[in-house]
């Protein structure tokens, strides 16, 4: 009888201790998400020492989950029958968390204290492209940390675990699941993007305009057209002497075209004649 007493013992203090590093493992997450939200704010009042006071707390929270939740102990508790499910689940939410506090949030503070929203509004013909320019060489360490974050919550079976858990898990694995393609894709496409605006050299568009009655089985006649040139994020609509004069003169039906060289201007003239 003694031996099965002191299993129970020393199973219900195992339990005792384990219930103590979830309820901390909790606190932590939550204090960590609240301080998480003091940084937006604080970015915008231009306080980088209260900024980087919060960073530091919420890597301490974080790093210490991460510590509770990877100790034996939690990976016992994982195998457990009925319940196993959802302690991997708050485990691997809690590695994924610390992955993105530590790896993540740095960029993205250096990125958001760097970037003035107002500088991202399209006017005066052009849009600011330094903080995409920023953002470029950032990206692929920002993605690295999101797709390890993603190898974690890609570990959780959620159609088998509580639906408290799920509650409390979902909204990580939800961002993680959604921000992984896109920042795939604007590590693709950014360096296109900013080549089309015009970073690094003028670039020169014509776009032609047509509507329904000027399309053809072979183009069509496009009645319209306009230049643009981009340079550095700034669009302007270059003015060109010949369309002028053809918006003044070419309804009327009469618009003379001159060409040259005189020999180009011949061929012409000997169509005309046949």
């Amino acid at each position: 009888m003694f031996p099965i007493l002191g299993l129970l013992l020393i199973v219900a203090v195992v339990g005792g201790i384990f219930v103590l590093q979830a309820l901390t493992v909790r606190d932590n997450l939550q204090a960590a998400k609240g301080q998480i939200s003091q940084v937006v704010p604080l970015v915008k009042a231009g306080d980088t020492a209260g900024v980087q006071k919060v960073a530091d707390e919420v890597l301490t929270l974080t790093t210490e989950a991460n510590d509770i939740v990877g100790n034996p102990l939690w990976q016992v508790a994982g195998a457990v029958p009925f319940v196993g499910e959802n302690v991997s689940a708050v485990s691997e939410t809690t590695m994924a968390t610390h992955v993105l506090v530590r790896d993540a949030m740095p960029i993205a503070l250096d990125l958001l204290a760097k970037t003035d929203v107002k500088n991202l509004m399209v006017e005066g013909g052009g849009i600011n492209l330094q903080p995409f320019r920023d953002m470029q060489p950032q990206l692929p360490a920002l993605r690295a940390a999101f797709d390890e974050a993603k190898a974690h919550v890609d570990q959780i079976d959620r159609d088998a675990i509580l639906p408290f858990v799920d509650e409390n898990i979902g909204q990580l694995v939800d961002i993680v699941d959604q921000a992984v393609p896109m920042l795939g894709l604007a590590e693709k496409y950014l360096p296109n993007v900013l080549s089309v605006l015009g970073d690094g050299g003028v670039r020169t568009y014509a776009i032609l305009f047509q509507n329904n009655a000027e399309s053809r089985a072979t183009g069509g006649n496009p009645g319209a057209a306009a230049i643009l040139t981009v340079a550095d994020g700034r669009v302007q609509m270059r003015v060109d002497a010949d369309v002028a004069r053809f918006l003044l003169e070419g309804r009327g039906g009469d618009f003379s075209q001159e060409i040259e060289p005189p020999e180009k201007a011949q061929l012409f003239e000997a169509a005309e004649t046949m």
